[in-house]
């Protein structure tokens, strides 16, 4: 299992338990080495609409 996985993982597990924030917060830092992970990509955009954060 790759890095990024386990970070989709932790997201994942972050935006079940409704922590929105700090899901799109690991997302985003996970996204700083892992710029091409586009499932890291969707549940960053998945936590931000569960904030209404459109910006």
């Amino acid at each position: 299992m790759s890095t990024g996985d386990i970070c989709c993982d932790r997201v994942k597990a972050l935006h079940n338990q409704g922590q929105f924030e700090s899901a799109a917060h690991v997302a985003a830092a996970a996204l700083q080495n892992h710029p091409d992970n586009r499932p890291l990509w969707e549940l960053l955009g998945i936590a931000c609409h569960a904030m209404k954060d459109f910006e």
